[in-house]
């Protein structure tokens, strides 16, 4: 994937539909639980929000391909929100489908607050966009497959080293014990007690969609599932990493200048965070953040 991969035609109504239903046959058993390797490298990417730019740079940085090429273990784990935002929702999709599809066994995808039902094709880009390429009979079998691929995503992913991976945060039952699906929904939109965004009255919490659990609530949610440490996505940070307290840490991969579409939205400024999926992890000590710049250069920290 580099700049010069970048569809220079639209996907047609056929190729959509083949990328969909090819793509969720990787997903026959559906879960909604996922178990992460217990070995290897792992790499949590969330938020692209439409932004292919910052999915190419994190993919070159990291130089996934080569290295699983090269036999070695490393695995990518995406916290969802795919979608909306920015400008390249559909070319997004198209990459990670395929990297999916080619690496089925090195890529775990979560669903996002963006690609559950009261999101998707309601509004922001995803929707402007297929409005723009599609006619209107298009566009409702682009969305009908769209949604029938989200619905097959896992919302939570786990692995053996302690680590907890998901999109906005625990249920508010603080269990995934006869879950419920108002519970479902509190995974993909609930977020953390503290002053991370400024918030309308049309705010998730403010429709009964989420809620705001405290780093309390998160430990016994981690107590709950013997679990020892949380990586999420959804809450907007300035730096693309926020650490929320010594086992809570919030990632958002396409800043927040860069995806929101329009001319920037090309730029690469993109955060992730390396995790070694065997040591036992329970302190932000342990996990390495790297941060990209919008040429592709990288920073790393312990």
């Amino acid at each position: 994937m580099g700049k010069k991969t970048l569809l220079s035609k639209k996907l047609s109504l056929d190729e959509i539909i083949s990328l969909n239903r090819e793509f969720r046959k990787c997903y026959r058993n559906k879960k909604l639980f996922k178990q992460i390797p217990n070995s290897g490298i792992g790499y949590v990417i969330s938020d692209l929000h439409g932004n292919v730019r910052a999915l190419e740079c994190v993919l070159n940085t990291i130089n996934f391909e080569q290295r699983i090429n090269n036999n070695e273990n490393i695995h990518l784990i995406f916290l969802g929100d795919y979608v909306d935002k920015g400008s390249y929702n559909l070319l997004t999709m198209y990459f990670i489908f395929k990297l999916k599809m080619k690496y089925p066994n090195n890529i775990t995808l979560l669903k996002g607050n963006h690609e559950s039902n009261w999101a998707f094709n309601k509004f922001m880009s995803f929707k402007r966009e297929i409005k723009q390429l599609y006619t209107k009979e298009e566009q409702k079998i682009i969305f009908r497959e769209f949604n029938k691929t989200f619905s097959v995503l896992p919302v939570i992913a786990t692995c053996e080293n302690g680590l907890v991976a998901m999109h906005g945060g625990p249920p508010k039952s603080l269990n995934l014990y006869g879950i419920t699906q108002l519970g479902l929904q509190q995974i993909l939109w609930s977020d953390i007690k503290q002053k991370i965004r400024k918030s309308g009255n049309r705010s998730w919490w403010r429709i009964g969609i989420g809620y705001k659990f405290s780093v309390e609530d998160v430990g016994k949610f981690l107590t709950n599932l013997n679990k020892t440490f949380l990586l999420r996505g959804h809450s907007h940070t300035t730096k693309g990493v926020a650490v929320i307290s010594h086992n809570i840490m919030t990632v958002i991969s396409a800043n927040s200048l860069s995806r929101f579409g329009g001319p920037s939205v090309l730029q690469a400024q993109a955060a992730i965070v390396e995790v070694n999926l065997e040591k036992e992890l329970n302190h932000v000590s342990q996990v390495k953040t790297i941060f990209i710049t919008k040429d592709c250069q990288f920073l790393s920290q312990p």
